[in-house]
């Protein structure tokens, strides 16, 4: 339902129906219930697209306590994931370095994860635009690179290896 609702561009409709699903697990399975984490995390996604970046602090925070009371080691490419949207979070309240810090935690699940090839070629990504300077593109490319690099090695057949 929320890839649907995605290409839409109506956020508005994605929040409407991931707080809906928010009080259906927390009434049918409690507060603590995993899938709880996924629509908290598109919550904070939308919220911090809107620039409501309060909610979307409030709503991440909660998804990575549900998804960290179900994966305790942090080991999951869910966790990486939420991470990501949590370094959304901070950069868009102005805190570059807290940002950084956070997709590296991210990207450090994700690399273990081969499956989890896509989520961390947009952590390098993110990393990189982060890191970009309009005099100095060394950072941001090595990111790039790094990206490349770790997709291919973990998707061997991907259209980055085919380009190649």
């Amino acid at each position: 339902m929320f890839e649907a609702l995605v290409p839409t561009g109506n956020l508005e409709e994605l929040h409407r129906v991931a707080a809906e699903r928010v009080a259906f697990e927390t009434a049918r399975f409690g507060p603590e219930a995993p899938p709880i984490a996924t629509y908290e995390e598109i919550l904070a996604d939308t919220d911090a697209t809107a620039g409501n970046l309060g909610a979307a602090r409030a709503e991440v925070d909660r998804a990575l306590s549900v998804i960290y009371k179900a994966f305790p080691t942090g080991k999951n490419p869910k966790v990486a994931e939420i991470l990501q949207t949590r370094a959304a979070v901070e950069a868009g309240e102005g805190k570059p370095k807290a940002a950084i810090a956070t997709l590296r935690a991210a990207r450090d699940i994700a690399i273990a994860f081969p499956r989890a090839a896509v989520t961390l070629a947009t952590i390098d990504t993110m990393l990189s635009q982060l890191v970009a300077r309009p005099d100095d593109t060394t950072a941001a490319r090595r990111y790039l690179e790094e990206a490349i690099a770790a997709v291919r090695a973990q998707a061997p057949k991907s259209v980055a290896q085919l380009l190649a």
